[in-house]
C-alpha cells in the first residue's frame, strides 16, 4: 500500500509471502547463492517479511528514502538453524 501525504513523500507498506515451487528444490538467498541442506528438506514455506519505506524529493535534483525490513523465518529454515532477520536502510540520490 502507498500513501502520499503530500506531492514529495511517499509512504509505502508491505508484506511479502514467500515460499518454494517445490521441495525439491532448494531455498535461494540474493545473488541466487543456494542455502545448503534445503534441497529436498522441509516444507514449501519459507517465511514472510514486512516491510516500511518513505520516499522524499527534497529537491527536484535530490531524492531521499529511508526504509526498514523484518524477515520471520518459516519452520524449515529455522530447523536449519535459521533466524528472523532485520534490515534498516537510508539512501541519498542525486541526479543532474
Amino acid at each position: 500500500m502507498i500513501v502520499k501525504p503530500t506531492s514529495k513523500l511517499s509512504l509505502l507498506a508491505g508484506v511479502g509471502l514467500q515460499w518454494r515451487e517445490t521441495t525439491a528444490d532448494a531455498v535461494y538467498q540474493q545473488g541466487s547463492a543456494v542455502l545448503p541442506g534445503t534441497a529436498g528438506r522441509g516444507g514449501r514455506w519459507t517465511g514472510f517479511y514486512t516491510q516500511l519505506r518513505a520516499d522524499w524529493a527534497v529537491t527536484a535534483n535530490l531524492a531521499a528514502a529511508l526504509e526498514a525490513v523484518h524477515f520471520q523465518v518459516g519452520p524449515s529454515l529455522r530447523e536449519l538453524g535459521a533466524r528472523n532477520a532485520d534490515y534498516v536502510g537510508a539512501e541519498l540520490k542525486f541526479g543532474w
